[in-house]
């Protein structure tokens, strides 16, 4: 991976020599979860807890810069590097405890942190706008447990457990989506949808899905 990212900011800085090439920031807002027959399993059976346990997508976000190399009139290549941040939730009120008068909840969040590279074909559909898609390679830097456990307003256990070493270091995905320009300003948003098992051993049939709000600006 760390020659990956060497290569990569040697492309970048090889790119920025040539006028036509663009390059700019970019960040923005991810909501993300995890799909597969092993989350379905998981949230049949959170089913039969009637309401006492739920499920969310987790709201991070990401950031990074990007570089856009045209390939045709209103046609071009973007790739980019970015941070990211995506899991999974789930909490419960436990409403059956005296109708929970002690106020007990608890909660499991999972945070992980990627490094990502896209490749994106970006198409001009009219004046500003556009639809763009392709690969994308994520690097898992860290990933996180964090479980939580209170009552009467009190945190009565409280840890973070590094996960990082039971999940796969690296994922593939596609993402596509539809973004619009305004002068400097580029506006996006789009869906990933993993492809790479997220497990380390690859038994678990689980992977990544997020939805992505972004705005640009080109440098």
């Amino acid at each position: 991976m760390k020659n990956l990212l060497t290569s990569f900011i040697a492309v970048l800085i090889s790119a920025s020599a040539f006028s036509q090439v663009e390059l700019g920031i970019r960040a923005g807002v991810n909501s993300s979860s995890l799909r597969g027959e092993a989350i379905e399993s998981l949230s049949s059976a959170i089913e039969l807890t009637d309401g006492i346990v739920k499920t969310s997508n987790r709201t991070g976000f990401f950031a990074g810069g990007f570089l856009m190399v045209p390939l045709a009139e209103r046609v071009g290549l973007e790739t980019g590097l970015y941070y990211s941040q995506k899991g999974y939730n789930m909490k419960g009120a436990f409403n059956f405890l005296a109708e929970n008068q002690l106020g007990v909840n608890a909660s499991a969040e999972l945070q992980s942190h990627y490094i990502e590279i896209p490749v994106f074909l970006n198409v001009e559909i009219a004046d500003g706008l556009y639809v763009y898609g392709g690969p994308q390679l994520s690097y898992l830097a860290n990933n996180n447990l964090k479980v939580k456990l209170s009552a009467l307003g009190f945190n009565l256990f409280k840890r973070d457990f590094d996960v990082t070493e039971a999940f796969n270091k690296t994922d593939w995905s596609v993402a596509g989506g539809i973004g619009y320009k305004l002068n400097n300003f580029i506006f996006n948003a789009g869906y990933e949808h993993g492809l790479s098992r997220l497990d380390e051993n690859g038994n678990t049939n689980s992977y990544n899905r997020a939805f992505k709000i972004g705005i640009g600006m080109k440098l």
